[in-house]
């Protein structure tokens, strides 16, 4: 992260300041159904944009493992070419755990969990719908438990460093700053340098868990 943090700072900039502006003009109203809106639009925008980012960054450290050395440009362009494909598999993935979801909760969980790297397999590794999903589930199988493990840790980790990062942002909990755009896009855009850290973690667990893959199912 420290060898490549310009790369990814300049990545991470190009793509959030545009969402995070666009974000900041999103009225968010004070009853909790107004919230549950605003975080639903904003899981969508960054399902759809975000993830350009998360595919330049990994792009940024498969090459870096691999003793490579790419611009920002070169990262950039290659997330672009494989935007559909990543959003066409991710929503196969959805409508998949959204039905077994229907059917118990837990199958549903269960291969969410084997389905956690597609977009990684996407850009890595040439495939797309069924056959990411798939090929997900065999780095997956017999270490799911792991894999669940990790990334709970990832995501308190996560969680922690959030609340950290936000806590100077309360010296700003003024009724002008509030309304303040700059504020507000800093604020955001300072997030998602942070959690550009936990793309690089996630790349490389998938790297070296793809390396080590096993098929027996446990």
């Amino acid at each position: 992260f420290i060898e490549n943090f310009r790369l990814i700072l300049i990545i991470t900039l190009i793509v959030y300041i545009p969402i995070n502006i666009l974000l900041a003009f999103i009225p968010v109203g004070d009853s909790l159904e107004s919230l549950r809106i605003y975080y639903k639009i904003l899981r969508i925008i960054d399902n759809l944009f975000g993830v350009i980012a998360t595919m330049a960054i990994v792009y940024v450290i498969k090459n870096k493992i691999d003793g490579k050395t790419i611009s920002v440009g070169q990262a950039l362009k290659k997330s672009f070419s494989k935007w559909g494909a990543v959003i066409g598999t991710n929503i196969m993935a959805g409508i998949f755990a959204f039905g077994l979801m229907l059917l118990l909760i837990v199958p549903g969980i269960i291969y969410s969990v084997y389905w956690i790297f597609a977009v990684y397999v996407v850009l890595l590794n040439d495939k797309s719908g069924k056959k990411a999903l798939d090929y997900s589930k065999e780095i997956v199988k017999g270490r799911w438990w792991r894999v669940t493990g990790y990334y709970i840790v990832f995501g308190i980790l996560g969680f922690i460093v959030g609340v950290i990062y936000s806590f100077p942002f309360l010296f700003f909990l003024d009724e002008n700053l509030l309304e303040n755009l700059f504020i507000s896009v800093v604020s955001d855009t300072f997030s998602d340098i942070i959690s550009s850290f936990f793309v690089v973690v996630s790349a490389i667990f998938f790297i070296n868990f793809e390396a080590t893959k096993k098929t027996e199912i446990v």
